[in-house]
Parts: C-alpha cells; sequence; structure tokens
C-alpha cells in the first residue's frame, strides 16, 4: 500500500507563486507587452527614464534570472527530491538575509531584527513543523 502526503497549505501556495511569478506566467506577459510598446516611447523604470528597448533588456535579464533560480525548485517539487527541503531553507534564508541587510543599512536594526524572525521562522517551519517534516520524508533522494 502506498501512503501519500498531502502537501501542506503554504507549500502548495508557494508552488503556485512559483509558476505565476516565477517567470511562467506573469514577467514574460509582461515582457510581451512590451514588444507591442514604440521602441521610442519614454518609461519610467527604477524610478529612470529611458527608452522602452533599454526596458526590454532589463527585463529579459530578470525574467532569465528569475527561471534560473526557480527551475531547480520546481524540479524538485515535480520529482519529490529530497534536496529540496534544505535548497528552500538556504533559498529563504539567504533572501531575508538579504533583505534584512539592505533595510540595516538604510534603517537600521530594527526591521533587520525581524527578517532574521522570518529565516528562524523557515527554519522552523521547514525541520519543525509534523506535517511539513512528514512531507518532505516521502521525497527520494
Amino acid at each position: 500500500m502506498i501512503v501519500t502526503k498531502t502537501r501542506p497549505q503554504p507549500i502548495l501556495i508557494s508552488l503556485v507563486a512559483l509558476v505565476f511569478v516565477g517567470g511562467c506566467l506573469l514577467l514574460p506577459a509582461m515582457f510581451v507587452w512590451t514588444v507591442f510598446m514604440n521602441p521610442d516611447e519614454t518609461i519610467i523604470f527604477n524610478g529612470e527614464a529611458g527608452p522602452v528597448s533599454q526596458f526590454r533588456v532589463k527585463m529579459l535579464a530578470g525574467i532569465l534570472t528569475t527561471w534560473l533560480v526557480c527551475a531547480p525548485f520546481a524540479f524538485g517539487f515535480w520529482k519529490k527530491r529530497k534536496w529540496l527541503q534544505p535548497a528552500l531553507m538556504v533559498y529563504f534564508s539567504g533572501s531575508f538575509a538579504l533583505i534584512a541587510l539592505a533595510f540595516l543599512i538604510r534603517l537600521g536594526i530594527t526591521i533587520s531584527a525581524a527578517f532574521a524572525f522570518l529565516a528562524f521562522l523557515s527554519w522552523w517551519y521547514f525541520y519543525r513543523k509534523r506535517s511539513v517534516v512528514e512531507y518532505f520524508d516521502t521525497f527520494q533522494r
């Protein structure tokens, strides 16, 4: 008898976000939208005015980077690989650390402490929450 565990709801939400924001739908749709714009038209991107063609190059670089980051996670979920759990932990902790560093430089320690707490919360979720640990235990090496 094969026992399968259902995905915990936050993991399911992460999968939907991975597909939607992770470059499969949202970013390419925005890029296609810019294809139909006049290339000489001026657009404001990150507070700087520039031609649409320059915006397209930056957006394409962002899409490719997002795909490179999200593809291994999507593969891990698809094939149920055991390495996904520590990889997600490293990704979330690294993301929180970078954001905390940016806020520390600009705003001070209070916001950085909040992001350190989020990194701790990620660790607890992936390694201590029973339903999530049981879900990842069904994955193969």
